[in-house]
C-alpha cells in the first residue's frame, strides 16, 4: 500500500510510505531555498516531478491523507472543519479537512474522515492535526518496535498539553486530559513583550522563530525566586476560576495568565533577562507538576514510556526536565516533533487504520537529495577528498566548512547532512559562526560528538542522535571546547554512532585522532530565514565560507588554490 501524507499549512510537507516504510518526506522549506515554515507551495505538477525522482507516479498512490487544521476567527477558536487551499496549475483549490483536535477524545484520534470533490482529482482522508503528532511520535519510537504501551504527550502552539495512553495490545487509545490550560503560543507571545524580542512588524515566520531564541537567551538572566512564587500563585488563582475547558476558554486563559505575569514582573521592576528566565522556569515547573499529577492518577504495569511531540517538544530544557524528573522510565522525542513531521504523522494514522499498529521503518536522513548544480566561476572543485583530509583541513585552517551529504535530515535540526562544521577549540568560533549566519551574539553553537566519547565530555552524555536534550559540559572540557559551551556551560549535543551516520562518524574519528577532541561545532547550513541549502551552487552564491564539502568533493575559492596553501594542509598530497 502506497500512502501519501500531506501537510498544507506552515511547515508544509508531503511524504510517501510503502506500507509502514517511510520512503521520503519533502518539507517545502527545503526546496529552492524557500523561507522557513513555508506553506504548501508546490503544484500537483511539481509534486509529480518530485515523485518521479523516486520512480513513483500519482497513479501508484493508493491512499492520500491530508493534515487536519483549526479555525481561528478573531478571539474565537472552534473545532469546525476548515477549508484549506492547495495550488493547481489552474489556480487555488479549497480542500475540506479534519479539525485541529484542541481537546481530543481517545476515540477521536484515529477517527478517519473521507472526502472527494471540490475539483481535487483524488479522493483523500484526513485526521485531526493533533493525531498526526501523537501517532507519528509513537510509530517512530522504540516503544512501537517493542510493541510496548506508552503515554503520549502533545503540546503544540495552539493547544494545551494533552496526555493520552495507548494500550497497543488492546488497541485502546485513552485521553487522560489537559495537563494545564496553557497553549504553547504563550512562550513566543510573552517573550515578544520584552527586549530583544520586541519589534514592530513581525511576520509569521519571524514570530515562529522566537521560541528557540528565547530558550537560548534565558541563559543571560537568572530565575528570581520571589517572582517565580508570585507567578505560581497567580496561576493557581486563575486556575481555580476556570470552570469549563473549551478551546476558546483555554486560549483566553493563556493570554490572561500572560498578562498577569507581565503585570507582576512590571510591578517588581525586574530586568527583562530575569523575567524571561523566571517565566521559562514557571512553565517548566507547571509542566512537570501537572505531568506528575496525571501519571499518579493513571498508574500502569510495566515500563512507563512517554512519546512527546508538538512544537514545544523542541524545547531541550523542558525535555531534559522531564527526563531528569524520573517520572517516566523512557522518553522519546522524534526529530520532527513540530509540524514538519505531520505529513508523516498523517500517513502513520492512515497506515494504522488500514494495517493495524505497526512501527514506522524510517531513517532521519530521508529528506530531499542534493540537487545537481553548476560551479560558480570563482570556485574550484577537488574530487575524492576524504574525510581524513577534511578533518585535517578543519584542524589546520580553523575555518568553517559547509558539509553536505546525501539526503537531507527530517525536521528542523541540522544533523550532519546540511551542516556547517568547525573546530570547537577556538574561543572565537562561536562568534564567527554567528556572524557568518547573521545570528544574535547570545545564540549557542551545538556540538556533534562521537557517541562513545560523549559521556567523558558531557553530563550525562547519553546517546542523543537528534539534538533534543540538554547536556552539561564537564569542567575538564570547558576550556578545550569553548565554542560549543553556552553561557551556562550547557550544550545541545548530537551524538553520532558508527552506523547512524558513517561518513560523519569517520570525520569525527579522524578529527579526534589529529586533535584529541572527538567533536565538532555543528550549525545548520542555510540562508538566514530559509530552509537548508538544496545544492552546492546556493552555498557558493551565499559566499559566507571558503570551503564546501559535498558527497566526497571539496569546493573552495580559486584564490586558495596555490600549492603552498595545500602543502600546508595536506603535506605530500
Amino acid at each position: 500500500m502506497i500512502t501519501c501524507g500531506i501537510k498544507l499549512t506552515h511547515d508544509a510537507a508531503f511524504c510517501i510510505m510503502e506500507d509502514n516504510h517511510l520512503l521520503f518526506s519533502i518539507e517545502i522549506e527545503k526546496l529552492h531555498n524557500n523561507r522557513r515554515y513555508s506553506k504548501f507551495t508546490a503544484t500537483l505538477e511539481e509534486m509529480e516531478a518530485l515523485l518521479g525522482r523516486y520512480n513513483i507516479r500519482f497513479a501508484d498512490i493508493d491512499r492520500m491523507v491530508v493534515d487536519g487544521w483549526g479555525v481561528w476567527e478573531g478571539n474565537t477558536v472552534t473545532e469546525d472543519k476548515p477549508s484549506l487551499s492547495m495550488t493547481l496549475a489552474a489556480g487555488q483549490l479549497n480542500l475540506e479537512v479534519a479539525p485541529y483536535g484542541f481537546l481530543l477524545k481517545g476515540d477521536q484520534v484515529l477517527e478517519r474522515r473521507h472526502f472527494h470533490g471540490n475539483g481535487f482529482p483524488f479522493s483523500y482522508s484526513s485526521y485531526p492535526h493533533v493525531s498526526g503528532h501523537l501517532v507519528g511520535a509513537y510509530a517512530s519510537s522504540p516503544f512501537a518496535v517493542a510493541q510496548e504501551n506508552a503515554f503520549l504527550l502533545v503540546w503544540d502552539g495552539a493547544t494545551a498539553p494533552q496526555l493520552f495512553h495507548w494500550d497497543v495490545i488492546r488497541g485502546k487509545m485513552e485521553a487522560l486530559g489537559v495537563l494545564m490550560p496553557v497553549t504553547g503560543n504563550i512562550y513566543p507571545g510573552f517573550a515578544s513583550c520584552y527586549e530583544p524580542f520586541t519589534r514592530e512588524g513581525f511576520d509569521g515566520n519571524e514570530e515562529k522563530g522566537i521560541a528557540g531564541k528565547v530558550m537560548a537567551y534565558i541563559a543571560t538572566g537568572r530565575v528570581a525566586a520571589d517572582l517565580l512564587q508570585r507567578f505560581e500563585e497567580h496561576y493557581r488563582h486563575l486556575r481555580q476560576q476556570l470552570q469549563v475547558m473549551t478551546p476558546a476558554s483555554v486560549d483566553a486563559f493563556t493570554w490572561k495568565l500572560s498578562d498577569g505575569w507581565r503585570n507582576l514582573a512590571a510591578a517588581g521592576g525586574y530586568e527583562a533577562p530575569d523575567v524571561l528566565a523566571t517565566f521559562h522556569a514557571a512553565l517548566q515547573k507547571l509542566l512537570i507538576s501537572s505531568l506528575e499529577a496525571c501519571l499518579h492518577k493513571h498508574p500502569v504495569k510495566g515500563p512507563v514510556n512517554l512519546a512527546y511531540s508538538g512544537g514545544c517538544a523542541l524545547n531541550i530544557k523542558w525535555n531534559n526536565a522531564i527526563r531528569n524528573s524520573r517520572l517516566v522510565d523512557h522518553i522519546w522525542v522524534p526529530p520532527f516533533p513540530n509540524d514538519s513531521g505531520n505529513a508523516i504523522g498523517m500517513a502513520c494514522c492512515e497506515v494504522t487504520n488500514a494495517l493495524g499498529i505497526k512501527p514506522l521503518r524510517w531513517n532521519v536522513y530521508s529528506g530531499p537529495e542534493i540537487v545537481a548544480s553548476t560551479i560558480h566561476p570563482d570556485w574550484q572543485e577537488r574530487e575524492n577528498f576524504t574525510t581524513a583530509q577534511l578533518a585535517r583541513l578543519l584542524a589546520v585552517t580553523g575555518a568553517p566548512v559547509v558539509f553536505l551529504h546525501g539526503a537531507a535530515e527530517l525536521g528542523p535540526r541540522a544533523l550532519g547532512a546540511r551542516s556547517i562544521l568547525a573546530s570547537p577549540a577556538s574561543p572565537f568560533m562561536k562568534g564567527i559562526l554567528n556572524e557568518v549566519k547573521f545570528r544574535e551574539h547570545y545564540r549557542p553553537v551545538a556540538p556533534v560528538c562521537m557517541e562513545e566519547e560523549a559521556p567523558a565530555v558531557f553530563d550525562p552524555g547519553m546517546p542523543d542522535p537528534y539534538m533534543l536534550f540538554e547536556h552539561q559540559v564537564r569542567k575538564s572540557w570547558i576550556e578545550r571546547i569553548p565554542a560549543v559551551c553556552h553561557l551556562d556551560n550547557t550544550a545541545r549535543v548530537q551524538t553520532v554512532s558508527r552506523t547512524g551516520h558513517p561518513v560523519l562518524y569517520s570525520l569525527l574519528s579522524a578529527f579526534r585522532d589529529i586533535t584529541g577532541i572527538p567533536l565538532l561545532c555543528n550549525t545548520s547550513a542555510n540562508l538566514n530565514g530559509s530552509g537548508f541549502f538544496p545544492d552546492v551552487r546556493s552555498v557558493m552564491d551565499w559566499g559566507r565560507t571558503d570551503y564546501i564539502w559535498c558527497n566526497g568533493s571539496l569546493y573552495y575559492r580559486k584564490h586558495l588554490s596555490a600549492e603552498q596553501h595545500w602543502e600546508e594542509i595536506l603535506p605530500g598530497c
